[in-house]
């Protein structure tokens, strides 16, 4: 369907979907407008999910993104952010929730390394393989930008730029991998499996390149939190998903209600990471430093991040 055509459908259903928003925030909205906002909420996100696959204009994906944001807002009702509140949930709330999602993590976690490991181990094997799976412009894109990678560094604005960018490039991410999960989870589960088998095979393919080592250098710092945020915006993705699929003795409305505030934790803990991973990738992993204190860092990095999913907040646990 060309956009055009996608607008005049549904632009009425999203100019009353954002006058429902106005409402609901300002306390005013019927109990209809209350009982609909989740399905209203779902179609919203798989027209956003739509503009995106089919390429649509960057003007109409930023309005339904934000149109979605808003409601996320809307639905879940965060609450206070006094620095109390914000401390409790960093020491002890997020990695509570993870925990509790331990199957969860790690079946995403399968889904996410699966393809990524594996598309690795391929392209090690057939080097060829790489052009198969991407377009030959974007591998050169890709190794003219790590060849000469360590030899100039940025400047602080070019920094700045960028940080901007990734913090906006990974949260398209998340987002949309959590968002997926209100298509019966099978939308995070294509974008698990999606970038798993991306992010593998351009890892494997520089990994063959005699600048390999540029490569590592770059990524081996922001990915302990990126990767790890890939993964948690799917267990949240999963977790609404289920209660859609397995909604129990709830009506779905009820049990999308519950498992939201369920996941909630996890998506402000997952854009948290994506937030200090953008900060990583914009001002450490371009300095140039020798490759043992790259990796150094890199390696506290890594360990810090599990620990603190794995332990942190665990002498509130009973």
């Amino acid at each position: 369907m060309k956009q055009e055509a996608f607008e005049k459908r549904h632009d009425n259903h999203w100019l009353e979907f954002d006058g429902v928003l106005d409402r609901i925030k300002a306390r005013k909205a019927s109990q209809a407008e209350l009982a609909d906002f989740p399905k209203n909420y779902r179609r919203v996100c798989k027209h956003l999910s739509l503009a995106r696959d089919r390429r649509y204009s960057a003007r109409l994906v930023d309005r339904l993104n934000l149109m979605v944001l808003k409601a996320h807002q809307v639905f879940y009702q965060p609450r206070g952010n006094t620095l109390g509140e914000i401390w409790r949930f960093i020491a002890r709330d997020f990695p509570r929730a993870v925990r509790r999602e331990a199957r969860l993590f790690w079946l995403c976690t399968f889904l996410f390394y699966g393809p990524f490991i594996g598309m690795i181990a391929a392209i090690h094997v057939d080097p060829e393989l790489i052009y198969t799976i991407l377009p030959p412009e974007y591998v050169a894109y890709m190794e003219a930008m790590y060849e000469k990678a360590h030899e100039n560094e940025r400047t602080i604005g070019s920094d700045i730029l960028m940080f901007g960018h990734y913090i906006r490039h990974n949260t398209g991410i998340g987002l949309s991998t959590f968002a997926g999960g209100l298509l019966a989870g099978i939308g995070s589960l294509f974008t698990l499996l999606f970038n798993g088998f991306f992010l593998g095979a351009v890892s494997g393919h520089m990994l063959n390149m005699e600048y390999a080592q540029n490569f590592t250098l770059f990524v081996c710092g922001h990915g302990s939190f990126e990767l790890t945020a890939i993964v948690l915006s799917g267990v949240a993705g999963f977790r609404l998903g289920l209660a859609l699929m397995a909604p129990g003795r709830l009506s779905r409305a009820q049990a999308l209600k519950v498992a939201g505030r369920n996941a909630l934790p996890i998506v402000y803990g997952m854009a948290g990471m994506l937030f200090i991973a953008a900060g990583i990738e914009a001002f450490w992993s371009p300095r140039i430093f020798p490759a043992p204190i790259k990796y150094g860092v890199a390696a506290l990095l890594w360990t810090g991040v599990f620990a603190y999913l794995g332990l942190a907040g665990r002498s509130h646990e009973h």
